[in-house]
């Protein structure tokens, strides 16, 4: 096949922003072997071909298809085409047929005084990946988009469809008449610089005379596939021209670097003669030691028997000693359990002490209160002397009455003067001494207590018990005269008067029962102190 010989397309894009009928007219004056293929029955070329599938991407709904034109090829997406999905507003102008993305410039204004924008309409866009079009085929491409024609041309060819395209049909005005928008010579050149060339035959074809116009012409361009070729090989050729240069570059530096290499090596090869000599000496040397080392390993291993034999004794040793530590061991378990007992009975010991220790606060808490008891009661007699003084007084004066009176007197006084300190006795006899089933039940206890709290301490000697004052009775009184009669009885009271605290101080202990041994034990320590105390009172 010829390189310029060109291959019937296989499907037809439209893309366009309201695009009108002029492409159904293209479409229907092309060349028989294109309108065969677009139109069912065309020309009467539908019986040598099938139909070609037709796909219209405008946002504005197409004018309706002629009934040449099959359903089931026929597809329409309603949709602006952009570098991604969203939306956008269409302007649409005064001028019949006008829609565009972007306003109208000074230019177009200029050329159409009268254009204004009728409506915005918000309109959704699709990318060139969203139009689901074959992977293989060629294309005829239809291009009326006012101000989008090379934005559109781009995002084709970024898809890699513009090689692609067998023939490309393009309305476009001639200068720019669209804000950001290019020209028709700018979209000329960029579609030479992709090897596309006007097509003089498809710009005169029947159906396009009466649309054209020269501010917005029609133009049909159609691939250069020679100057395809020829651009194509001339970038093959500076890509194998670099390539060569590189493969050059490197094959230099690889052999400058194996001349480094080389040069290194001879380095080293000399470094290893002198090496080898170095190493030859060493290696006799080595030897020397070697026989000097065998030699000591040998005095090593005689070492190393004689040390294990000393490791077998030291080990018969450790044995010994760990049996001698166990046993030491047992010893000492058994120890601390004697320990453990014996702090055991201490504590026991410990705990009667403490008992023995309260009774004798006990005790000597009832001592000190028999002791103020008796204080009390020495109080008591003190305070009866005047008294008794006093009545002796009254005697004095009553010296005339009759002798029986006196006799009376007399007979009564030894009980009066027996009295007083038996009763003082009885009282502190019952106040000290507890009961005798208690005191007998105590008295080991306490023996115990005190032989625990101090078994040292020796038994005290019980206090020596005052002895009461024999008083002599008087000689019954002979009748005398009542003078001489009333005097001796009045010295008689105020002696009695003058030694009945004495005598009742001696007596209380006379007469009171006999102690327990424990308390007996107590008052002996004690008895120094209240007879100090008894003398100072």
């Amino acid at each position: 096949m010829p390189q310029n010989q060109q291959v019937d397309a296989d499907m037809v894009l439209v893309i366009g922003h309201g695009a009108g009928g002029w492409v159904w007219d293209m479409l229907a004056g092309s060349a028989p072997s294109a309108s065969d293929r677009a139109l069912d029955g065309a020309s009467g070329g539908a019986a040598q071909g099938k139909t070609r599938a037709v796909l219209w991407v405008d946002p504005v709904a197409p004018p309706p298809p002629p009934e040449t034109v099959a359903t089931d090829r026929f597809r329409h997406l309603a949709a602006a085409l952009a570098g991604r999905d969203g939306e956008a507003e269409l302007i649409s102008h005064s001028l019949p047929g006008l829609y565009s993305l972007q306003p109208a410039s000074a230019e177009l204004l200029g050329l159409f005084p009268g254009l204004r924008e009728k409506s915005r309409l918000k309109v959704p866009q699709v990318t060139v990946s969203g139009l689901d079009l074959p992977a293989e085929g060629m294309l005829d491409l239809v291009l009326d988009a006012p101000g989008s024609e090379t934005v559109i041309l781009q995002l084709l060819d970024a898809a890699g469809l513009m090689p692609r395209v067998q023939t490309l049909y393009l309305r476009q005005g001639a200068g720019a008449f669209f804000t950001g928008s290019a020209s028709g010579r700018e979209t000329l050149g960029w579609l030479e610089a992709h090897s596309f060339r006007q097509d003089q035959n498809h710009t005169a074809l029947p159906g396009l005379n009466a649309h054209q116009d020269a501010d917005w012409p029609i133009t049909a361009f159609r691939p250069d596939l020679l100057s395809k070729r020829i651009s194509a090989l001339e970038a093959e050729l500076a890509a194998a021209k670099a390539s060569a240069s590189a493969a050059a570059q490197s094959q230099e530096k690889l052999l400058l670097a194996r001349s480094e290499a080389l040069a290194e090596a001879e380095a080293r090869a000399a470094v290893w003669e002198s090496n080898a000599v170095e190493a030859t000496a060493s290696l006799n040397a080595q030897k020397d030691s070697l026989a000097a080392a065998t030699k000591a390993l040998a005095e090593r291993d005689e070492a190393l028997r004689s040390a294990t034999e000393r490791n077998t004794a030291l080990q018969a040793a450790a044995t010994r000693q760990r049996d001698a530590v166990r046993l030491n061991e047992e010893q000492l378990a058994r120890a601390k359990a004697g320990e453990a007992l014996a702090r055991q009975d201490l504590g026991m010991a410990l705990e009667t002490l403490a008992a023995a220790q309260a009774e004798l606060t006990e005790l000597r808490a009832r001592q000190s209160g028999l002791y103020d008891e008796k204080t009390r009661l020495e109080g008591l007699i003190r305070q009866l002397t005047p008294r008794l003084q006093e009545a002796a007084a009254q005697l004095r004066q009553l010296a005339p009455i009759a002798g029986d009176a006196q006799a009376s007197l007399l007979r009564r006084e030894p009980a009066a003067k027996k009295s007083v300190p038996r009763r003082l006795a009885a009282k502190t006899a019952g106040t000290d001494a507890p009961p005798p089933k208690a005191a007998a039940a105590k008295a080991p206890l306490t023996r115990a207590k005190d032989k625990a709290a101090d078994p040292g301490r020796k038994k005290a000697p019980p206090a020596p018990a005052e002895t009461p004052q024999a008083e002599t009775p008087q000689a019954a009184p002979r009748k005398a005269s009542p003078k001489a009669s009333a005097q001796p009885a009045v010295q008689t009271a105020e002696k009695a008067a003058r030694k009945a605290p004495t005598k009742a101080t001696a007596k209380a202990p006379a007469k009171a029962p006999a102690k327990a041994p424990a308390k007996a034990a107590s008052d002996a320590k004690t008895a120094p102190a209240t007879q100090r105390r008894r003398k100072a009172t």
